[in-house]
């Protein structure tokens, strides 16, 4: 059975996101649906996660500068499917030109889980530090590549989002079982990775305890204690 993207049916709550990164001038006002983006393989399944933004913007690199110099790489846009291992070469080379600075700076909707664990996974095999700076968005899949960092650093007023994966298939599940297999397959993966980078699996949980069902959000802001707790921020403030 192979898993297709597809759009989040309920506009509301990714109304109410646009508004927030509207108000927080974190994201253009172009956001207010909320697109699929396919990633991981598991038992023959394509799992797919929810990333925020529409329409879908291509991953990108930027520099952070202050004093009028290069301090860091910044990562915006949205994670395709397959993309990691190139965008990896290209990060690698922009760190370099940067003065080997290893300052990696996020604001990202999220994509493809595959790719951001893939992404996270070089960020932490050369050392790079993560940041999510004052005003900047980390939603979804995103927050696998924040996790990379052998250091992480969360400012306030930078959002980070996160809310339950989904699975939409071609083919409807055949049975409840078959649903929550796919399901239990995707969320182990993810615990190993969370652990693996030294995270609190709880991260994970907290996840699938978003609800999609009824007039609330159907995701969730981290706060900082929240941050600090799930093992996600080594610490607060900025590099």
């Amino acid at each position: 059975m192979t898993i297709v993207a597809s759009r989040h049916q309920s506009q509301g709550p990714g109304f109410r996101l646009a508004n927030l990164c509207h108000d927080r001038k974190i994201m253009s006002a172009d956001l207010g649906r909320s697109a699929m983006a396919c990633g991981v393989f598991l038992s023959s399944l394509l799992i797919c996660i929810l990333t925020w933004a529409t329409p879908v913007q291509a991953l990108g690199l930027g520099e952070w500068k202050r004093d009028g110099l290069c301090r860091g790489i910044v990562l915006e846009g949205d994670i395709a499917r397959d993309e990691a291992a190139g965008f990896v070469k290209r990060l690698i080379a922009a760190v370099e030109r940067c003065g080997e600075r290893t300052i990696v700076v996020l604001n990202m909707p999220g994509g493809s889980v595959a790719d951001a664990i893939a992404i996270g996974e070089a960020i932490r095999s050369r050392d790079y530090v993560t940041v999510a700076l004052p005003n900047s968005i980390c939603a979804s899949a995103c927050g696998l590549i924040y996790l990379g960092g052998v250091q992480r650093y969360w400012a306030v007023g930078a959002q980070f989002i996160i809310h339950r994966p989904e699975i939409r298939s071609a083919t409807p599940f055949k049975t409840v079982a078959e649903s929550e297999h796919a399901y239990d397959a995707l969320k182990s993966r993810l615990v190993d990775y969370v652990a693996a980078m030294g995270g609190n699996p709880d991260y994970v949980d907290l996840m699938y305890g978003v609800s999609r069902q009824g007039p609330g959000p159907d995701y969730r802001v981290l706060s900082g204690a929240d941050m600090m707790r799930l093992g996600l921020a080594t610490q607060g403030g900025m590099p």
